[in-house]
């Protein structure tokens, strides 16, 4: 079965691009949408801060209007130059997760936002320009319903294509 064509919007317009392309009735039951992002060349004093962690978790929360589950949980682990940092914030459609690694002088930030709310990933690219000012951004879009899955590539500032 072919799929509509979905022409380029802006980025506003994401949840009607997510479902004018999600079109099928076995495809509109997505329940989980997961961003996955690998950050390059942070800035190193913005990724080894548990404060601006915590910032970075707090507003990411907020902006996507999700509901945070306690505080978050941000750990710095290892021994010297493998001493780096983690962090979970719960929400309460599952979770915001990151793990930075500056072990090879890359100062990379994996990250992950997971829920089972709709949501629009492109909220969150200022964010992380905001808290670790990377030089480059690897993103993937999952569309997850437990039989299957659907993983876009995404930019900033591009229009997903599903």
């Amino acid at each position: 079965m072919r799929r509509k064509k979905v022409h380029p919007i802006e980025k506003e317009s994401f949840y009607g691009v997510m479902n004018k392309a999600i079109s099928t009735e076995e495809d509109k039951d997505y329940w989980g949408f997961q961003l996955c992002s690998d950050l390059k060349y942070c800035d190193l004093n913005k990724m080894d801060s548990e404060e601006n962690m915590k910032s970075f978790l707090k507003e990411i929360v907020s902006e996507l209007k999700m509901v945070a589950i306690g505080e978050p949980i941000i750990k710095k682990f290892g021994e010297g130059k493998i001493r780096d940092l983690s962090a979970l914030q719960l929400i309460s459609t599952s979770h915001v997760s990151a793990h930075c690694d500056k072990t090879d002088g890359k100062n990379r930030v994996f990250m992950d936002v997971f829920s089972c709310k709709k949501y629009n990933p492109h909220l969150v690219f200022p964010l992380i320009r905001k808290y670790f000012d990377p030089k480059e951004i690897s993103s993937i879009f999952i569309l997850r319903k437990g039989s299957s899955i659907k993983v876009n590539n995404i930019h900033e500032g591009s229009t997903p294509n599903w």
